[in-house]
């Protein structure tokens, strides 16, 4: 028998999930909410997670706000050799941001058959807290990946998204929204803000998106629920992003984003 969390962190929140079964396939439970403090790393605990009873495996998948991160789509010099590039890359987006070694972790990827990279800076202090937690709650800490980068590998997989050429993604989050590009399928560009939840944050991106990649870009929103009441999120070339399973809660914390797809365009 398998049990395996999932921790999503904003930056001020933190939300658990659990599952007890093979495969993933039992039934998902939210184990809590709780308050925490991203600036203050020990403000984290994972209290809600019970000691191991037995010999059950355990698992923890975080899922970090963009709060949390930094991200940069760089290109490779042409003298640069496989084993190199994630370090390379990696100190481009530490250089062009200003960022260093000993506040930040750098992960990074290449894309297929091309030089552009995908990195992403993940505040150290809060990525050794969770691996501290995790040892200390006898958790195997599969993944830390970047929330608004699940949610735009799950768009660019759905109607709406998958035939587009030319597309991009707002991902708007309880504190930060972050806008990630694509021309001709390549992903061009990822960019996050923080907002205050000001009624046209989403309308100014539609905007801004627009004059600098062309009206025929199709634009998609994810948000939460609880956002969208506050959110101006119209605009004409703003398409429908749907859940693309019909669970009411998935493990990944999809389902906080996306509309039901009898729900109608975000």
């Amino acid at each position: 028998m398998i049990e395996t969390f999932s921790l999503y962190l904003t930056a001020h929140e933190a939300y658990l999930r659990r599952t007890t079964g093979y495969f993933g396939r039992g039934r998902i439970e939210d184990v809590g909410q709780w308050e925490w403090n991203f600036l203050e790393p020990l403000s984290l605990n994972l209290d809600v997670v019970a000691q191991p009873m037995g010999s059950k495996s355990r698992s923890l998948h975080v899922y970090l706000g963009s709060a949390l991160c930094n991200f940069v789509v760089g290109e490779l010099p042409d003298n640069v050799r496989n084993r190199e590039s994630s370090a390379v890359a990696s100190a481009q987006m530490a250089h062009r941001l200003g960022l260093t070694h000993s506040e930040w972790e750098f992960t990074s990827q290449t894309a297929r058959g091309g030089r552009k990279t995908f990195t992403c800076a993940l505040r150290r202090d809060a990525a050794e807290r969770i691996r501290f937690l995790a040892a200390a709650h006898r958790l195997r800490l599969v993944s830390m990946r970047p929330f608004a980068a699940n949610l735009w590998n799950e768009c660019t997989r759905t109607h709406g998204f998958a035939s587009e050429l030319d597309v991009a993604l707002i991902a708007v989050e309880e504190d930060t929204f972050t806008t990630l590009v694509a021309k001709d399928r390549s992903l061009q560009s990822i960019n996050r803000f923080f907002h205050r939840r000001e009624s046209d944050v989403v309308t100014r991106e539609v905007n801004r998106l627009q004059l600098s990649y062309g009206m025929d870009q199709k634009i998609g929103v994810a948000l939460s629920a609880k956002l969208r009441p506050s959110l101006d999120h119209q605009g004409a070339n703003v398409i429908q992003v749907y859940r693309s399973r019909t669970h009411r809660r998935r493990l990944d914390f999809g389902d906080l984003m996306f509309q039901d797809e009898e729900g109608g365009a975000l």
